[in-house]
């Protein structure tokens, strides 16, 4: 079978999406006698794409935002004459002039549509004009979580009938080094940007402060987003020089070392397709502060306590309990590797390449 895949997300391996199209991919190719011819912007540098079975096929224009509409063009060519079978796109868009062949869609959250707000124009205006044509054009869809799909078909009800559900999972590993962040700490990862919810985890920090509550420090790793106040300027408003620490974006084996020296994950977030960081945490036995909302207690399972994202005094209460019951502490503790297990990129890719393949030999189109 020839299988055409959107590579672009490989160009941002550190990233969600890149991270999943790494991750599945690297799999699909191992494992299968296919052809794949990965259409991109450039060629990263990984092994185990220089083998016999991969093709790229690459545009070097640069057009800003141009790209979005050349690009629309040049897969579209590139499909007809590599003669595919199938195509992939594992970023929500698809190249929406490939009306001849089938195509598979992976979608990882419903941001674009359920918290527009919380999204930078740019990227906003891409999912408005590519993702609901991409949508109805897609022979198979793929949700990253049961929450992704119930929102897919909350909006556009006539989908369910081509929507999968293949679950993502951690690429870390627990026998990286120690970090050089001394415990106790509370980790916080993801993106500085609203949707993470930041501001209110360190409301509660300074509710407790103000309680005369110690709890440990709050050891945030992540790139710095947008519409956030500096957090600098943030933290020293709330009287927090003391209990924030901010290390920014880190690589996985510094990811690692902070899952592995922190004491649980504070990660409740606004709204997310899946939450990649629960799992993270998650495998390295800690347990989880997340939120009661969208995929979150789907992903977190019985390792976490759930709070209601937008109540500071929640969230505050989570930390107090987690810090002050050792009982509880355990118990979630002993869960978390069970939970994390549950979720693996070699099923996850299995599954994703059963569906390229249903959808390839159908010969339909969505």
């Amino acid at each position: 079978m020839r299988i055409g895949v959107d590579a672009r997300p490989l160009a941002h391996p550190k990233n969600g999406i890149g991270r999943y199209t790494t991750e599945l991919l690297k799999r699909l190719i191992q494992s299968s006698h296919h052809q794949w011819f990965l259409y991109g912007r450039r060629m990263p540098d990984n092994p185990w794409i220089d083998v016999g079975n991969v093709h790229w096929r690459l545009n070097n224009s640069s057009y800003g935002g141009l790209n979005l509409v050349l690009e629309q063009i040049k897969f579209q060519n590139w499909a007809r004459k590599d003669r595919l079978d199938v195509f992939w796109s594992p970023r929500h868009h698809l190249p929406l002039l490939l009306r001849s062949i089938p195509c598979v869609l992976s979608i990882h959250d419903c941001t674009w549509r359920l918290y527009p707000d919380t999204m930078q124009l740019r990227g906003l205006t891409a999912e408005r004009l590519l993702t609901p044509a991409s949508l109805q054009l897609a022979t198979r869809i793929i949700a990253v979580s049961q929450a992704t799909a119930s929102d897919l078909v909350s909006l556009y009800p006539k989908l369910q009938p081509k929507i999968d559900v293949v679950y993502e999972a951690s690429s870390l590993h627990p026998n990286e080094p120690s970090s050089e962040i001394r415990p106790p700490y509370m980790l916080f990862v993801g993106t500085l940007e609203p949707r993470k919810n930041l501001q209110r985890c360190l409301e509660a920090l300074a509710k407790l402060q103000m309680e005369n509550f110690e709890s440990p420090r709050l050891v945030i790793a992540g790139g710095r987003g947008w519409r956030m106040e500096p957090l600098e300027r943030s933290v020293t408003a709330l009287g927090l020089e003391q209990q924030v620490e901010y290390v920014g974006s880190a690589d996985d084996n510094e990811l690692s070392a902070l899952y592995a020296g922190c004491n649980f994950l504070l990660f409740p977030s606004l709204y997310e397709g899946f939450g990649l960081p629960i799992i993270e945490a998650l495998s390295f036995g800690k347990p989880v502060i997340t939120s009661n909302v969208s995929s979150m207690p789907e992903v977190a399972g019985e390792a976490a306590l759930l709070v209601d994202p937008q109540s500071v005094d929640d969230i505050a209460e989570a930390i107090k309990r987690l810090i002050t019951d050792r009982a509880l502490y355990d118990t979630l503790a002993a869960k978390a590797i069970p939970q994390a297990a549950k979720f693996s990129w070699d099923r996850a890719a299995q599954q994703t390449l059963e569906i390229i393949e249903r959808a390839g030999s159908s010969g339909n189109r969505g």
